[in-house]
């Protein structure tokens, strides 16, 4: 697809990154199927060399689609939940390999916490 066949999906501002980010694939520089068995290291430098593709969304595309258990995206609410119940620091050791699937939990408790009431 265009940039312009992209826009139909309303990706605003994300559509040069993911238009990007498909040509790359396409011309074979960066090929996704290896990094379903890379580790974490090479797996986040491969997808941060992408356009537009920082630490976050590298470790959302590490957990949610290349199946890393361990990958840990970090927005607001994950670091505020971070400041909140771990002032002394996260202990990722302690949850390996399994902080990815912590850190949903982390988040959906956040977010949700005031709903329960």
């Amino acid at each position: 697809m265009s940039e312009e066949d992209l826009n139909h999906c309303r990706l605003g501002y994300r559509c040069r990154y993911v238009h990007a980010a498909a040509l790359s694939v396409l011309r074979g520089e960066i090929s996704l199927e290896p990094l379903r068995d890379a580790d974490e290291e090479t797996t986040l430098a491969a997808l941060t060399g992408l356009l537009g593709v920082g630490v976050k969304v590298a470790n959302c595309v590490s957990l949610f689609g290349l199946h890393h258990l361990n990958a840990f995206p970090q927005d607001v609410w994950v670091n505020r939940v971070l400041a909140q119940e771990y002032p002394k620091g996260y202990p990722f050791e302690a949850y390996s390999p399994y902080n990815g699937i912590y850190q949903q939990y982390m988040f959906a408790w956040y977010r949700h916490r005031g709903e329960q009431a």
